[in-house]
């Protein structure tokens, strides 16, 4: 299956899911874990977000890569931290399959704290998905990792647990060179104090230079992929959302069967939304860690 058609055949199996559940549960929709208790806030995240988000990690994966074939690192051991339905491990097999890299070895394990729908199931390079809090994870966990992703999870984890998270790196990781992929939230990668999240990585930054490694890497800094508001397409031939998701998600209220039964609880109904299309809401930032000798 080709990447644009993966990306559409996993929108429309979502939307059907979505067209049958309540979507009154979705009103006051926050970006949040507990939000995504709900199956319902589940799809509206994918519907949303996961074409978009796919370009991005797509991109980092396929960057972060070439880095680790440069210098000859053939085993690759990812920890994706706030996986979700792992919408970066379905951009890193396609960017895999599309690039055809097939001098590396990769493992991926998805980290999140809430069980997913949607992972994916056969895919050909080798995965895990563990429901576990992130201050749980432990030393052997972090032991072989060299890529670490945060895939637009920064935001929502706490200070001093990320700087026990770095230290933990520093003591129990056994690879010379590892990895970050910080993947931001924003509403406009052109204005840094909208990028939400990098403040939070330097918590894990810090212990890690105390920790024995060093990086030319800025904590502060990031990079985002279009200019202005360019459509994704631009960039990124495989970006397409199925006509069928936009019209529908964008006009919710006037489908929903409780809009004349629920009329006090309408007033203040926000579930209409529209897929993300556009560059300026992506921001990353990929970090290159050695251990000083």
């Amino acid at each position: 299956m080709s990447t644009s058609n993966l990306i559409k055949t996993y929108l429309e199996h979502v939307l059907t899911d979505f067209k049958k559940n309540d979507w009154c549960d979705m009103n006051n929709f926050k970006l949040n874990t507990n939000s995504y208790q709900l199956k319902v806030n589940q799809q509206r995240y994918i519907l949303k977000y996961f074409a978009a988000y796919f370009c991005e990690y797509y991109h980092t994966y396929s960057e972060t890569l070439k880095k680790a074939i440069e210098h000859k690192i053939s085993n690759i051991n990812i920890m994706s931290i706030g996986c979700g339905c792992g919408v970066d491990f379905y951009a890193l097999n396609c960017m895999v399959k599309d690039e055809h890299i097939e001098c590396l070895n990769i493992t991926y394990t998805g980290i999140d704290a809430i069980n997913w729908s949607y992972r994916p199931e056969g895919a050909p390079i080798k995965s895990v998905f563990e429901n576990k809090l992130f201050i749980n994870i432990s030393a052997d966990d972090v032991a072989n990792i060299n890529i670490f992703t945060f895939p637009k999870s920064l935001t929502e984890l706490n200070s001093s647990e990320l700087s026990k998270f770095g230290k933990n790196i520093a003591d129990n990781n056994k690879q010379d060179r590892i990895f970050f992929i910080n993947s931001y939230i924003t509403d406009d990668s052109s204005a840094g104090e909208r990028v939400g999240g990098i403040g939070k990585f330097k918590n894990v930054f810090d212990e890690l230079i105390k920790g024995g490694y060093s990086t030319e890497g800025d904590p502060s800094s990031y990079t985002h992929l279009t200019e202005g508001d360019a459509g994704l397409s631009k960039n990124f031939d495989f970006f397409k959302i199925p006509d069928e998701v936009v019209e529908q998600v964008k006009n919710l209220k006037s489908k929903c069967e409780h809009r004349l039964t629920h009329k006090h609880q309408c007033q203040s109904c926000n579930i209409d939304f529209w897929p993300m299309m556009k560059g300026k809401y992506l921001a990353y930032k990929i970090f290159e860690f050695v251990r000083k000798k």
